[in-house]
């Protein structure tokens, strides 16, 4: 689904996490061999379609790890809400308590 991050809705599918994390190493690469990032290559589409344009590369990278960041922060939310729901399930000892778990 869709991460609101920063004002903006991002693509959060796998597809768009794997293209994070290559422009990020992509970034980090060019840093380490002193290559410079083109200036229209400072820009990143979001879920609408509407471009956002960076000044620099370290903002686009700064701004591109908190996207990431924010990412792992939901998905790891809703691993521990499964866990946490998943351990109410396993403790009910009757229909009724089962009944009772919501998924909210």
């Amino acid at each position: 689904a869709p991460i609101f991050y920063q004002g903006k809705l991002l693509d959060a599918d796998e597809r768009a996490q794997t293209n994070i994390t290559n422009k990020i190493n992509e970034f980090e690469s060019r840093l380490s061999l002193g290559q410079e990032v083109p200036s229209e290559q400072l820009i990143w589409r979001d879920a609408n379609n509407i471009n956002t344009t960076f000044t620099s590369r370290v903002d686009m990278l700064m701004w591109l790890q908190g996207l990431a960041v924010a990412i792992s922060e939901r998905g790891t939310a809703a691993y521990a809400w499964s866990w946490a729901k998943k351990a109410e399930v396993l403790s009910a000892t009757t229909l009724e308590e089962i009944d009772t778990v919501t998924l909210a």
